[in-house]
């Protein structure tokens, strides 16, 4: 019947009956002999059997609005990325694309969708494909195992820009604020690989509004992976004079060594204190 289609309670059966799947082809029946890696790497010759690979792939995702009055249609990567109410008004499996980030299918499949050649297993970024990232980081359907998967793409793309970084910049600094420390930490070590050496990058980072504050509050988070990771990216960022100079109207050196007064005998804090020792120094530096 036509208008089971726009049946909410087949929608979600239909729904479900994709999360089952999803969950019966990753591992769930055949362990490690068969899995969704599987499926994404097989070698297929005709086009007829990649086209039916992608749309199992679609159906496993299912990307759909929250209304279950509508109807479930399949819709390309590209489609979505080009949906404004993907990234804030429609539900998919979590799980499934996280997998189809890390195995680099959404990836590839942009590349190929946009006439570029995918040679091996680099993960080209584009435009479209950091545009996807950067919104789905921002996403309240993304989950924070999602969100690391995100960040780990980030670091690791090939072909990064100061375009593409201008794109993803706003959505690191919006996870920066996660009351996750796990979150946190990981968007911060994103900032740290992306600011190593690139000074428009470290730039782009010391204008976004509440930055210092941001760090400052990271420095007394009191876990120990964020607070380091946030001194290795002080250090990246004080390596300029003008960066030191809007640090330490903050008063920075006197946070850091506040903070970290004491832990010379604590022998787990070491490596914590070798960033202090290293901040410190590039915060003298004008002295």
């Amino acid at each position: 019947r036509s208008d089971s289609k726009r049946d909410p309670v087949v929608n979600a059966y239909l729904a479900r009956v994709a999360r089952f799947f999803a969950h019966c082809i990753d591992g769930f029946l055949l362990g490690k002999n068969f899995s969704l890696a599987e499926l994404l790497t097989a070698n297929v010759v005709t086009p007829k059997s990649k086209t039916r690979i992608k749309d199992v792939v679609l159906f496993l995702l299912h990307a759909r609005p929250q209304d279950m009055s509508q109807a479930f249609e399949s819709a390309s990567i590209r489609h979505l990325v080009h949906e404004p109410a993907f990234f804030h008004d429609y539900t998919f499996n979590d799980r499934v694309m996280q997998q189809l980030l890390e195995l680099g299918w959404i990836s590839k499949s942009l590349a190929a969708d946009g006439g570029r050649e995918v040679v091996g297993s680099k993960l080209p970024m584009t435009m479209e494909y950091a545009t996807f990232l950067a919104q789905l980081l921002m996403s309240p359907m993304s989950s924070t195992n999602l969100k690391v998967s995100i960040c780990k793409q980030i670091m690791h793309a090939q072909n990064q820009s100061q375009a593409y970084f201008v794109v993803l910049l706003p959505s690191v600094m919006d996870i920066l604020c996660h009351r996750s420390l796990f979150l946190q930490t990981y968007a911060t070590v994103t900032l740290v690989n992306l600011s190593g050496g690139q000074e428009a990058v470290k730039n782009a980072i010391m204008k976004q509004p509440g930055i210092e504050e941001m760090v400052l509050t990271a420095l007394r988070s009191q876990d120990d992976d964020l607070t380091h990771y946030s001194l290795v990216l002080l250090t990246n960022l004080t390596k300029s004079m003008n960066h030191r100079n809007k640090l330490q109207e903050f008063k920075l050196l006197q946070t850091v060594l506040d903070v970290f007064s004491g832990l010379v005998c604590i022998p787990s804090k070491h490596k914590i204190l070798a960033e202090v020792a290293s901040v410190t120094g590039q915060l003298c530096n004008d002295e």
